[in-house]
């Protein structure tokens, strides 16, 4: 677990270190501090608003799938095999996926749902943050 954290840890300021249009928001926080704009001004209209959606979708994407790796890494067996993991149940009901067909769909049907509704609420809250959406009337 420590691994999949420090990934998803590197991956996140790697990724956020490159967002879209930097010069031109560059251009206009310098253009909002020259009309005398203070300083939360600056950060409630200019870089918040334009900083959020990217860091919110990425983190709706990387705890789906940190969830998935931890899963997978489980079915696999090589996470300790006395935690407690959807994954783990799925290869436990291998044995069993002819006499009992429920063992492996709930660990599978909550694993499914629970990516889904990450997923789901990330991009929601995209929507709901995005101010080129905001402004554009979608």
């Amino acid at each position: 677990m420590i691994i999949l954290d420090t990934h998803i840890w590197v991956w996140w300021v790697h990724g956020d270190a490159h967002l879209p249009d930097h010069y031109h928001k560059y251009l206009e926080i310098h253009e909002a501090q020259g009309l005398g704009a203070s300083d939360a001004r600056v950060i409630t209209r200019q870089i918040l608003p334009n900083a959020l959606p990217p860091i919110v979708v990425a983190g709706s994407l990387q705890i789906p799938a940190a969830i998935l790796a931890e899963a997978s890494l489980r079915f696999l067996g090589l996470v300790d095999p006395r935690s407690l993991s959807w994954g783990g149940m799925l290869n436990q009901a291998q044995n069993f996926l002819q006499q009992a067909w429920w063992m492996p769909f709930f660990p599978g049907a909550a694993i499914f749902l629970t990516v889904l509704s990450f997923n789901l609420a990330g991009e929601a809250l995209n929507d709901m943050l995005d101010p080129r959406a905001r402004t554009s009337g979608l």
